[in-house]
């Protein structure tokens, strides 16, 4: 369920009873996260969003149980977890798109069990930092109560992270096989094994079959392909849906008629909704590929093939197979460290890797950003770990800094990485200007850096603010994601020099202007 959803259901904008099954899986995810044993201010976050979902009106009367309870400013942690290397960018002939609460990633024409790298869904999980589990060899798949024609509804397949079933409302001329094969027009790659489906012959609209596969362990991520669709004979003109469903939501779907036995041709792909994505090829031997990314874990994926319009030839069918499942359990948990300096400045965002970070006291995490005047919205957000950065015997927050003086800052780290700074110093609210980077790929001796600042003589004066990042990541900007490390602001002020004046005295006499007329001393012997 989708934070939208529960948007409209607190504003009564949407019924309950028709978003009921998102709405008790929000309430199972939210639970398991908070079982999960999160860091206390992400826990308080999903605690209050499950508080909200408790207190819905699901009877459609618009009386909630309790008082409305706000949603416009809770809102769930957003990941940034760093990339990890896998995937390839997808190919020009990839179809993706995002529907609610799913991302997903589509691609036909293959033969060669490349559809989840190609259609981008391996790539989008690398991005998100998730590790994939691939089936794709011998034995991945074994059935029970496969006993040949007739024994499809009976047959229970099992593989690594749950089991398959098969369900129809044909009448039965018990034909139907639910099982495994290697039967290379079947299989992705055309080697292993894959699930194989021999459907009853003939039907007419409104039949329809199901495969179900019950995940053992939810998934956030999943990628199967579709071996040989639409590859039978197209007499009496059916029109045909192959319909994709996660935990009863359908969210892309396959139509179009017949391409004729052995044939290969286009066939639209569309999404949940019923808009057109575009036109697969489909038939012979074809592999199409369907992936989906999602944040609330999927416990079902159903594929339901059905009979649109038109009836199917009595002697034909659309044996196909069901290959190279690709699947990730969950994305991890990576709540960053965040800034603090003023909305102008940026959002930094460092992910929190234990071991690295600036000063004695190393991050916490940082839902949202903390943007405050006095950039102190870290420091009293959680732990104060804002430590890193040393101007004397105190932390650089709000010391004062003078115009074309020189300071030395002692910057303390942990672990390996590189030192980047900045120092706003015309206070025009960035860190921009050539000027301002004081830092640049520093790296720490003995857990130190001796960091030499000289202020410009035409620094504006007042409050500004100065930004350190520390990360293994080299040729950090001042904002953007790093994979380690943490970033601090401080506020400081900028005075201006003192005048001092020496050598020669002038004395105006007469209260004017300094004149031929009136007596000059020096500095040994002033004018009294």
């Amino acid at each position: 369920m989708s934070l939208s959803i529960l948007e409209k259901l607190l504003t009564k904008q949407s019924s309950p009873q028709s978003h009921l099954g998102e709405f008790c899986n929000l309430s199972h995810f939210l639970f398991g996260k908070l079982a999960m044993g999160l860091q206390p201010k992400r826990r308080k976050a999903y605690l209050t969003l499950l508080l909200t979902s408790l207190f819905l009106s699901v009877d459609g009367s618009g009386i909630k149980n309790n008082q409305q309870v706000a949603i416009a400013q809770t809102t769930l942690p957003s990941d940034s977890c760093p990339a990890i290397p896998g995937g390839i960018p997808p190919e020009p002939d990839a179809i993706s798109w995002t529907d609610g609460n799913y991302s997903l990633y589509t691609i036909g024409n293959n033969s060669n069990a490349q559809g989840s790298q190609e259609s981008g869904f391996a790539q989008a999980v690398a991005n998100r930092g998730g590790t994939l589990t691939t089936l794709n060899s011998n034995n991945d798949f074994s059935f029970t109560g496969n006993t040949g024609p007739g024994s499809a509804a009976a047959s229970v397949g099992t593989f690594s992270n749950g089991t398959l079933s098969f369900s129809t409302n044909y009448t039965t001329t018990n034909r139907a096989e639910f099982r495994t094969t290697t039967f290379n027009a079947f299989v992705s790659g055309n080697s292993g094994d894959s699930v194989y489906i021999f459907p009853e012959q003939g039907g007419s609209a409104g039949d329809f079959y199901t495969v179900s596969i019950d995940f053992t362990n939810p998934v956030e991520a999943f990628s199967f392909d579709l071996v040989d669709i639409f590859d039978t004979l197209p007499d009496n003109n059916p029109v045909i849906r192959y319909e994709v469903y996660a935990d009863g939501q359908l969210i892309a779907y396959f139509r179009g008629p017949f391409l004729g036995d052995d044939q290969v041709g286009n066939t639209n792909l569309f999404d949940g909704s019923g808009t057109l994505m575009g036109s697969v090829p489909t038939g012979q031997n074809l592999e199409n590929t369907i992936g989906f990314l999602t944040d609330v874990p999927v416990s079902n994926v159903s594929i339901r093939h059905e009979i649109e319009s038109g009836t199917i030839l009595s002697t034909a069918r659309d044996p196909h197979g069901f290959d190279y499942f690709s699947y990730s359990i969950s994305f991890p948990e990576c709540v960053p460290d965040r800034s603090d300096a003023p909305t102008s400045y940026g959002a930094p965002a460092h992910v929190i890797v234990s071991g690295t970070h600036l000063g004695a006291i190393g991050p916490d995490e940082d839902a949202t950003d903390q943007p405050t005047t006095a950039a102190n919205g870290d420091d009293n957000d959680g732990t104060d770990d804002e430590d890193g950065v040393l101007l004397g015997s105190s932390d650089l927050q709000g010391q004062s800094l003078t115009t074309g003086s020189s300071v030395m800052l002692d910057v303390t780290t942990q672990g390996s990485g590189v030192l980047n700074a900045w120092f706003d110093w015309n206070g025009d609210g960035d860190f921009d200007e050539t000027n301002e980077q004081v830092a640049t790929n520093a790296t720490p001796s003995g857990g130190t850096i001796a960091l030499n600042v000289t202020v410009p003589a035409g620094a504006t004066v007042g409050d500004t603010y100065a930004r350190f990042r520390y990360s293994s990541d080299t040729d950090l900007g001042p904002t953007g994601t790093a994979s380690d490390g943490e970033v601090e602001d401080y506020q400081v002020a900028i005075a201006a020099s003192s005048l001092n004046i020496s050598g020669r005295v002038f004395e105006d006499i007469i209260g004017n202007v300094l004149d031929g007329g009136e007596t000059i001393g020096d500095a040994n012997n002033p004018v009294v």
